[in-house]
C-alpha cells in the first residue's frame, strides 16, 4: 500500500501503534483518507487482524465508502472489517446477545410510527387525558431520556411537577410494553448492548477480544450512549484512533455531547495527537476562520465583508496546502466564547504568524462599523497589551 498521497501529520496518525490516537480533522482535510489508510495499514503490517478490526461511523452511506476504500488499498484483499454505523453494529450484537435480557433472538426493531402508537396505547391504558400530553410529545421525551442514558427510575426519583411524575410512568410502562412485544426501539438499539456489559462482564470480554483495535469517525457526535459502548470496548486494550472536529458536531438534537471528544485524554492515556509533534502553523488561520464565519452570521448584509472575505480566502489557502492541520487549540478544549479572549490566545501562542496583527486590525474595524463597541473594545485591549509587551521584549534583548 502506497501512502505517498499522505502529508507528514497523516502519515503519521496511520502509522501509530499501540496507544490511543486522537486526531481533529475538518471537512475536506482527507480524514477518510487516514482512516482508510490506518485500516489498511494495521492488516497489511499483521498488527491487527482485519475481522479483529471495529470500525464506527454515522451513516450507512460512509460505512460502504470506507469499506470500498480499505479494500481498493489491499487490491487483492477482501478485508472481513467490522464495519457500521452505531446502531448496525449494537443490532448485531442484540441479535446474538438479547437473550440474556428476556427477549428472543427474532426481536422487532420499532421505528418512530411503532412507537408513537405504543405510547398512544400506553397512555389510554393508564386512563391520561388525552389533551395532557400528546403521544408524540411523550416518544420525544422518552427518546432525549434515552439519549442521556437516564433509566425510567432516575426519571421517577428526580421528578418534582405532576407531568414530570406522568413522563416517568409512561416510559416505565412503555419499556414494560415493548418487552411485552418482544420488541425495541431505535434508540434501545444502542442502551441495551451497554446494559449487557454490565449485567455479564463475560459477554463483554468477548466483544473485547473480538474487536482488538476500534476506530470511530465523527467523534464529537457521539452522545452518552454511543461514548459509553466505545469506553466499554476499547478502555481495558486502549487501542483505539477516533476522528473529529468540535467545529463541527450536528447530532446536539440527539443528545451529542462535545465534550466526548475535548475530554478523550482524561478516559484513554498515552495518547498520540499528532499535532503535537509536527507542524502548528496553520492553527491561527482555524482560528480566524472561526471568527469570519461569527462574523458573518452576526452581519449577513455587511457591506465590510468583502474587503475581509480577502482575508478569509488566503487563510483557507494556507490551511488548504496542510490540509491535515489539528491544533492545541482544540484539542486543549479551550472553548473561547469572546473574540478577545480567541485572540489573546492567538496572539500569545503564535507571534509568528504574519498576518495576525492586520486581521484583527480589520475585524476590530467590522465590529466598530457594525454597532458593536463593546466587542471592539475587548480585541483591541488584548492587541495592544500584546503588542506593547512585544515591543517591552525586544528593547530587553
Amino acid at each position: 500500500m502506497s501512502k505517498s498521497n499522505l502529508n507528514r501529520i497523516q502519515k503519521a496518525a496511520v502509522e501509530s501503534f499501540g496507544r490511543p490516537v486522537l486526531i481533529f480533522a475538518g471537512a475536506g482535510s482527507g480524514k477518510t483518507r487516514v482512516l482508510t489508510h490506518k485500516i489498511a495499514h494495521l492488516i497489511e503490517n499483521n498488527l491487527v487482524p482485519a475481522e479483529h478490526i471495529l470500525a464506527v461511523t454515522f451513516t450507512n452511506k460512509a460505512a460502504l465508502e470506507m469499506r470500498k476504500r480499505v479494500n481498493g488499498l489491499l487490491e487483492e484483499k477482501q478485508a472481513q472489517v467490522n464495519m457500521g454505523t452505531f446502531h448496525s453494529i449494537c443490532a448485531r450484537i442484540l441479535r446474538k446477545e438479547i437473550h440474556h435480557l428476556g427477549f428472543t433472538h427474532d426481536f422487532s426493531i420499532f421505528d418512530v410510527k411503532d412507537q408513537i402508537a405504543l405510547v398512544k396505547v400506553v397512555i389510554e391504558a393508564m386512563d391520561i387525558p388525552k389533551n395532557y400530553v400528546t403521544p408524540q410529545e411523550v416518544r420525544h421525551k422518552i427518546s432525549y431520556f434515552k439519549n442521556k442514558l437516564i433509566h425510567p427510575d432516575e426519571v421517577k426519583r428526580k421528578a418534582h411537577l405532576v407531568i414530570e411524575k406522568t413522563y416517568a410512568a409512561i416510559y416505565k410502562n412503555y419499556q414494560k410494553a415493548l418487552k411485552e412485544n418482544n420488541a425495541v426501539d431505535f434508540d434501545d438499539l444502542l442502551l441495551l448492548p451497554l446494559e449487557i456489559f454490565e449485567k455479564h462482564p463475560d459477554v463483554l470480554k468477548k466483544y473485547r477480544q473480538l474487536w482488538e483495535y476500534i476506530l470511530v469517525d465523527e467523534y464529537q457526535d457521539t452522545n452518552k450512549p454511543q461514548f459509553m459502548l466505545v469506553k466499554y470496548l476499547a478502555q481495558e486494550h486502549q487501542q483505539i484512533c477516533v476522528v473529529g472536529d468540535d467545529d463541527q458536531s450536528i447530532y446536539a438534537w440527539r443528545g451529542a455531547d462535545i465534550r466526548n471528544i475535548l475530554n478523550f485524554e482524561k478516559n484513554y492515556y498515552g495518547i498520540f495527537f499528532p499535532s503535537r509533534n509536527f507542524d502548528r502553523n496553520m492553527e491561527p488561520n482555524r482560528t480566524i476562520l472561526k471568527e469570519f464565519r461569527r462574523f458573518y452570521l452576526l452581519y449577513p448584509q455587511s457591506p465590510y465583508l468583502e474587503e475581509i472575505r480577502e482575508y478569509q480566502l488566503k487563510a483557507r489557502a494556507e490551511l488548504a496546502e496542510h490540509e491535515f492541520l489539528v491544533g492545541d487549540f482544540y484539542f486543549r478544549g479551550k472553548l473561547y466564547t469572546s473574540a478577545a479572549e480567541r485572540y489573546l490566545y492567538l496572539l500569545q501562542n503564535y507571534p509568528e504568524f504574519p498576518r495576525t496583527e492586520e486581521v484583527a486590525r480589520k475585524l476590530i474595524q467590522a465590529y466598530r462599523l457594525n454597532g458593536e463597541p463593546l466587542l471592539a473594545n475587548e480585541m483591541e485591549e488584548v492587541l495592544s497589551s500584546f503588542l506593547q509587551r512585544q515591543v517591552s521584549s525586544s528593547g530587553n534583548s
